[in-house]
């Protein structure tokens, strides 16, 4: 069999139902058409979406990435399920998204009802029927036949094909359950352990032992894509493998400082007098560097502001001015992080952020300054 994506479009303006539980959309899962591959157009029949009903009902939905080997074996990924399948007149598969609450990240759910992640990601199992052939129009490769849906992927947008409601199935490859995702090229041995997504970076975790890492961003957040064993440094296949295995509690260590020593100066809440800057124009040490709260493309990060919030009082390295200046920076950002996300508001006491107390106050100040100048 072969794995494919397609493109999910979740329609956000109408909520079917939402309590403390869950939140449920309605969602284009498929539909019938003409879909380019790297091996050719791909004709995915109305008849064969019917006979696939059974496998959409009740299909689990995952968060923020695929699964690594393409097939959901984690039950702990687990966000969701797909409900009330049906096909239209259209040849469109229609359904309801059942989203749980308790297992989601709440901005994943903020921008989903907000409709940022109105397009996103499917995976299935079909079997390429060689039958060319000519589909309103549009002349394709081969059929897909016996699709099997596995699993939904929320906050993985597969934007390649603008044109398309859904259907952008721009992945296919041969598939076994249990896929050694490990392969060898003529520099490295790689563990392509995710697929890899249209914003990707590498860095290095080690020069010393050759050891590099592609990081993607995936919907909101940045992940490891695969590692980059160099074989000048007398990497193999069995090598990578077994330190793998044996660093897997390093490896995320080994990432974040990697990920933080690549962001530029701009991502910092402060840096200490004294470096000098390299030539990527970065401070140097990058031990002078503190609290970084913005990604890799100077966007303000969720998850990294709200730990600078917690360590910036207690950052013993840091002078009182220092504290002030960082605490300034991680405050208009807080501010301007619940402005752009209503529905996902970050509360911080070092900043006197509670609920919307601060941000109402701010605004009532703006408008009244505006009403003054008239």
């Amino acid at each position: 069999m072969k794995v494919g994506t397609a493109q999910v479009e979740l329609d956000s303006t109408k909520i079917l139902k939402e309590d403390e539980e869950e939140l449920v959309i309605p969602g284009i899962l498929a539909r019938e058409g003409v879909f380019p591959y790297p091996e050719g157009k791909a004709f995915r029949p109305r008849e064969e979406l019917k006979r696939s009903l059974i496998t959409f009902e009740g299909a689990e939905v995952v968060a923020k990435k695929h699964p690594e080997t393409w097939i959901l074996t984690d039950p702990d990924l687990i966000v969701g399920k797909i409900y009330n399948v049906k096909v239209d007149d259209e040849g469109a598969v229609r359904g309801e998204v059942h989203l749980f609450k308790k297992q989601i990240a709440e901005n994943i759910l903020a921008d989903i009802k907000s409709g940022v992640l109105s397009k996103n990601s499917m995976g299935f199992l079909y079997i390429a029927d060689g039958t060319k052939g000519t589909f309103n129009g549009q002349p394709y490769d081969f059929v897909q036949r016996k699709i099997k849906v596995d699993h939904v992927a929320v906050g993985v947008p597969y934007p390649r094909d603008p044109g398309c409601v859904l259907g952008v199935d721009d992945v296919s490859r041969e598939i076994k359950i249990g896929l050694d995702p490990w392969e060898e090229t003529e520099e490295y041995i790689r563990s392509g352990h995710k697929e890899p997504s249209d914003t990707c970076r590498t860095i290095t975790l080690s020069e010393d032992k050759g050891i590099k890492a592609i990081y993607c961003k995936y919907g909101d957040s940045w992940d490891i894509q695969s590692y980059l064993f160099a074989k000048a440094k007398d990497w193999t296949l069995e090598k990578a493998k077994t330190w793998f295995n044996e660093h897997k509690d390093a490896v995320d260590a080994m990432w974040e400082t990697a990920y933080v020593n690549d962001l530029p100066d701009s991502c910092f809440a402060y840096i200490e007098p004294g470096g000098k800057k390299d030539e990527e124009g970065k401070t140097v040490p990058r031990s002078l560097r503190h609290l970084p709260y913005k990604n890799a493309q100077g966007e303000i990060d969720h998850d990294h502001l709200v730990n600078a919030l917690a360590r910036v009082s207690q950052a013993a390295t840091l002078p009182e001015g220092g504290k002030r200046e960082a605490k300034e920076k991680l405050c208009a950002a807080v501010r301007t992080w619940n402005r752009e996300h209503p529905d996902s508001k970050i509360e911080s006491e070092v900043c006197g952020i509670e609920g919307d107390c601060i941000i109402n106050a701010i605004e009532e100040i703006e408008r009244a300054k505006r009403l003054h100048s008239h």
